[in-house]
């Protein structure tokens, strides 16, 4: 190779999916969101919260601000057992469906 000359490779781009989150669960009250991020925590499963404000009228009867948590879709069976094993009843709504945009 002379010096001052360089070589040029053509980019390799791969089928790797992006963007793959999948809405898991929701929940209104920031206590059971702890406890849930918690369990994500010390399992490694990697997540991220979309809050949602209630519309006026909702506010005015006391709805609280709802959170959606997100999941990569790899981890959902995991994810699924953890939260499953909380045992939280009706204070989460599981919802397990891929989101329709993207947060990122």
């Amino acid at each position: 190779m002379m010096k001052g000359h360089c070589i040029m490779k053509q980019l390799s781009y791969s089928n790797l999916k992006v963007h793959n989150e999948i809405a898991l669960c929701a929940v209104n009250s920031l206590e059971i969101k702890d406890k849930i991020e918690k369990e994500f925590l010390k399992n490694r499963i990697s997540y991220c919260e979309k809050w949602e404000e209630p519309g006026l009228l909702r506010k005015l009867i006391g709805i609280r601000p709802e959170c959606t948590i997100l999941i990569n879709e790899m981890q959902i069976e995991k994810a699924r057992e953890l939260v499953e094993a909380l045992n939280l009843g009706n204070k989460v709504q599981m919802i397990e469906r891929p989101v329709d945009k993207t947060y990122f």
